[in-house]
């Protein structure tokens, strides 16, 4: 999973898994999902974040299972 941020486009993009977009779709205005040729949801691409009162300060990890430094994820 990688989430980016574009600071001035303010737009907040949560990537699940690496693949070729194959179609997207909005959930909500200015809320798009984008899925692979399976349909299967790959990334969800959200538009005038802090607008919607996200900010990633806000960002909390819970339930990660322990990964020492050296195992690639």
């Amino acid at each position: 999973m990688k989430i980016t941020y574009d600071f001035e486009g303010d737009v907040l993009y949560i990537l699940l898994r690496e693949a070729r977009p194959d179609d997207s779709f909005d959930i909500n205005p200015g809320i798009t999902a984008e899925v692979d040729e399976n349909g299967e949801l790959i990334g969800i691409e959200i538009v005038a974040a802090r607008e919607r009162g996200i900010s990633l300060n806000d960002l909390h990890l819970e339930n990660l299972p322990y990964l020492p430094a050296s195992r690639a994820i």
